[in-house]
């Protein structure tokens, strides 16, 4: 899995036209399934998070992955590997990627959404 989210980390850092065809191959499932299964290996889950935030360069990929469980699985890879400075770099840039151009828009990644379980998570000291 880790060859595959390589991969997909570097096909989705070079076309952004191919991010929502990407998501018709349930490529946000495969991400979601590798970080459940490895949640351990801190190289699988830096990797997902890379390809999750290079994912966020259209409104409306940012807007699905919003209203995924994308966020709560980042948050959970960040709590285990607390330690893990790479992984938490990784974390932090996804959620950059993922407001980007979002403040003061409605949408799913408004506060009241994604966005709200993140700061909440901050605040609770857990990231």
């Amino acid at each position: 899995q880790r060859n595959c989210l390589t991969w997909l980390r570097l096909l989705t850092n070079q076309s952004i036209s191919s991010h929502e065809i990407l998501l018709k191959f349930e490529v946000l499932e495969a991400v979601a399934a590798a970080m459940r299964e490895h949640s351990g290996d801190a190289g699988i889950q830096i990797q997902a998070c890379n390809v999750l935030a290079n994912l966020c360069a259209t409104t409306k990929v940012r807007d699905i992955l919003s209203s995924s469980n994308c966020i709560e699985m980042v948050v959970n890879s960040q709590v285990e590997h607390k330690s893990n400075i790479r992984l938490q770099q990784a974390a932090i840039w996804f959620y950059n990627c993922l407001l980007e151009n979002q403040v003061g828009e409605e949408n799913v990644a408004s506060f009241g959404g994604g966005a709200a379980e993140l700061v909440n998570a901050m605040l609770m000291g857990i990231v």
